[in-house]
């Protein structure tokens, strides 16, 4: 039996939680995003391929520099920051640690701050064993950009994942970082 889904998934079919690294995590799970999670930047190690030539022919591969993959997503706001500051907040105020996520702990290093998104995509209502879960690790909002518009206000970002990317399901777990 094979391991893939035979069910494809579409929009409707995930949800996204933003958590920060308190011993209780704060969480947000983002109850207005569009459904167009893009993740981009995965590869077999986050690192360059260099090709190591002698005299303008290839002699071997080589592992460069690390890259980060990024992941871009478009959420409906009614406001750019909450009407107090408890909690729940807005996802830009969770994504820049303000006011109600203010003493929030950084995933990784104090400045600048990060954050864990965990995307999972369902397939236990649709035959599959378990739901599949991509934890983007260490996340910094890179970008957020608003737009105005008539069938709702909207606000883009586009996040820096600089810790790991882990895949996981019924079958197991896909780690996906740099080379130590």
């Amino acid at each position: 039996m094979a391991a893939e889904s035979s069910y494809i998934k579409n929009n409707t079919n995930g949800s996204a939680v933003l958590a920060d690294a308190t011993g209780t995590p704060v969480t947000l799970t983002l109850a207005f995003d569009k459904g167009d999670i893009a993740i981009s930047g995965l590869r077999q190690k986050f690192n360059e391929v260099g090709i190591v030539k002698r005299r303008g022919k290839r002699v071997s591969p080589m592992w460069g520099e690390r890259t980060e993959p990024s992941c871009t997503l478009s959420l409906f706001m009614g406001n750019f920051i909450g009407g107090s500051n408890a909690a729940p907040g807005t996802p830009l105020e969770f994504m820049t640690f303000k006011n109600a996520y203010s003493a929030n702990t950084s995933t990784w290093k104090t400045d600048p701050a990060s954050f864990k998104l965990t995307f999972t995509i369902e397939g236990t209502n649709f035959g599959d064993s378990a739901d599949e879960t991509v934890v983007l690790n260490d996340c910094i909002l890179e970008e957020g950009s608003f737009q105005e518009a008539a069938d709702g206000n909207t606000l883009s970002c586009t996040l820096k994942v600089c810790g790991s990317v882990v895949i996981t399901n019924s079958t197991g777990t896909a780690t996906y970082n740099e080379i130590s």
